[in-house]
């Protein structure tokens, strides 16, 4: 192994190289893939990084054993997040790198069977924050305010490709027949071949929705299942478990991947729940809106204080922002 290869090894590790650099490590590893020192030279460069970096490799027969050999020398479970990354950075994902995951073995006695824990890869978003995420597939996944996506570390390396979802999200699926892909939220299961669909599944009390912009899904509870065509949803409430059909307005429902807020007929409460997610902000109100008052908008990239302009022409309120927080007062 070049000296030169090692250090180049060493500034990707530390996510520090070019698309082109990134490139030419994917060379170094399949060339040297059966290299067993350069396998331990890895563990051991991989340690000593800041963060112990995810490897973003070819995953190839030839690199699971790297997998293997990494797994046998990491004693405790670890869960890797992948970092939030700007457009450049992003190009390590984007481009036709896989990622190398690593499996980890808890300790036990040697008598006892070994059973193999499964490692996940995390993303979270906070009040007022979304995230693109692309997949080593091609996959690409936009996470809306208040929501995690659990990637486990064999996405691409079993015969489905599967994701948990905790709150909602825009999917554009790769395709790929011999490799179904999955969203689990909860004990709804949602598999498509390849398509592009929105799943919002909030908590364990709200009902789910997944509704389909292309393409064609499955939707399954333990109860029934429900096959899904371009410009149909389905909206399964804990209560009954029942899955039905119903046509929807694909600009209100994937609008907020465009920063496109739409208040379709809803009462002042859920606007404000709204709000406070859209915009990462608290509201303090006093007095109440006439009961039973429903309200629509359309505020396309606006800042908060316009979209409170707008809905002050129809409801008597005055405001003050202070910080991440507005008060919010009724005129008697």
């Amino acid at each position: 192994m070049k000296q030169e290869d090692l250090i180049l090894l060493k500034k990707y590790l530390d996510g520090n190289t070019s698309a082109a650099e990134n490139r030419a490590v994917q060379d170094i590893l399949t060339q040297h893939e059966h290299d067993e020192e350069l396998k331990r030279w890895l563990f051991d460069a991989w340690q000593k990084t800041s963060a112990k970096k995810e490897l973003s490799l070819d995953i190839n027969e030839g690199w699971l054993e790297i997998k293997k050999t990494i797994s046998n020398n990491t004693k405790s479970r670890k869960i890797v997040h992948w970092p939030q990354v700007g457009v450049a950075a992003s190009i390590v994902l984007a481009i036709t790198l896989g990622v190398l995951f690593f499996w980890q073995k808890p300790a036990s006695d040697p008598e006892d069977p070994v059973v193999e824990q499964a490692v996940f890869i995390e993303k979270e978003t906070g009040k007022g924050e979304k995230l693109n995420i692309s997949l080593p597939d091609g996959s690409f996944i936009k996470l809306n305010t208040s929501t995690k996506l659990s990637i486990p570390a064999n996405y691409y390396s079993n015969n489905e490709r599967v994701v948990y979802l905790e709150g909602e999200a825009f999917f554009e699926v790769a395709k790929f027949e011999k490799k179904p892909f999955k969203v689990i939220t909860g004990n709804i299961t949602t598999t498509v071949m390849g398509t592009s669909f929105n799943v919002k599944a909030l908590s364990e009390n709200e009902p789910v929705s997944v509704a389909l912009v292309e393409g064609k899904v499955s939707v399954a509870n333990a109860k029934d299942e429900i096959i899904l065509d371009p410009a149909e949803m389905t909206t399964v409430r804990p209560s009954t478990g029942k899955l039905s059909k119903e046509t929807f307005d694909v600009e209100v429902i994937t609008g907020w991947r465009s920063n496109l807020l739409i208040f379709d007929e809803i009462l002042f409460e859920e606007i404000i729940e709204k709000l406070e997610q859209w915009y990462g902000v608290e509201f303090k109100i006093k007095g109440a809106p006439v009961g039973g008052k429903r309200y629509s908008g359309r505020f396309e990239n606006k800042p908060l204080a316009l979209v409170l302009e707008g809905l002050g022409f129809s409801s008597t309120f005055s405001y003050e922002i202070k910080d991440k927080t507005i008060f919010l007062n009724f005129k008697k």
